[in-house]
């Protein structure tokens, strides 16, 4: 396979990343969480009740990361919120790669507060990253917003950079991919890995998926009045 020296490309397909893999380099490939692999079944824009639960939590005083979190935990522990994957074959599409001997971890910008959910999430559309290699190591890793690895996924927390997280966490394994794939809605988080990777000499590719809709911020700004004077509308 031709070597793909970092660089982004772009589908709405899940099963594109097959097209770039093989069996002849040692490869990580890493998944996003939210709106890549899975989306709420009734919820058609979990970011816009987060940003409002956010939002009231900002007006206590609250910090903007702590709010976030808090906003997250107490959503889905109020809303008992279920999870569908994003296309009917992304589970299969993932067993298809693991089953081929290939690291695959998963790597989210929830919080490690979210691990329970997280992982109970990911079983019940079939997807598991428990048994990858070096899935049954556990870190904390020290920065300045909390973020863990566990069962294989890397949760950085909201105001980490995910490429710097995952050198931290390769070094803390001793892990040395030659090849890393990143499959991510937003494509800041790609771009940060393909800085990452290339100033360490690592083989990268980077999937922008696109299949759902990106969130509108102009909902959040349309909904401020309600929330910052409820007691006017």
């Amino acid at each position: 396979m031709k070597k793909e020296t970092n660089q982004i490309i772009r589908t709405s397909h899940i099963r594109t990343i097959l097209n770039h893999i093989d069996n002849t380099t040692e490869t990580l490939i890493l998944f996003d969480l939210d709106k890549t692999l899975i989306k709420p079944e009734k919820i058609d824009n979990l970011e816009l009740l987060l940003a409002k639960k956010a939002l009231k939590k900002l007006i206590k005083g609250i910090s903007s990361i702590a709010a976030q979190e808090d906003a997250f935990v107490s959503l889905l522990e109020e809303e008992n919120i279920t999870m569908k994957a994003v296309e009917d074959e992304t589970a299969d599409i993932i067993k298809t790669i693991q089953n081929r001997g290939i690291t695959t971890w998963c790597i989210t910008a929830r919080f490690p507060s979210l691990i329970d959910h997280t992982i109970k999430h990911l079983l019940s559309v079939d997807i598991d990253f428990s048994h990858s290699k070096l899935a049954d190591e556990t870190f904390s890793i020290a920065t300045r917003y909390s973020c863990e690895f566990k069962h294989g996924i890397i949760f950085c927390g909201r105001g980490n950079n995910k490429g710097d997280i995952l050198i931290r966490l390769l070094k803390k394994l001793a892990y040395n991919p030659e090849k890393i794939i990143l499959i991510d809605d937003h494509l800041h988080n790609l771009t940060t890995l393909q800085d990452a990777t290339h100033a360490h000499n690592i083989e990268f590719l980077g999937i922008h998926y696109d299949r759902l809709k990106p969130f509108d911020q102009n909902q959040f700004i349309a909904a401020w009045p309600l929330l910052l004077h409820p007691d006017e509308t």
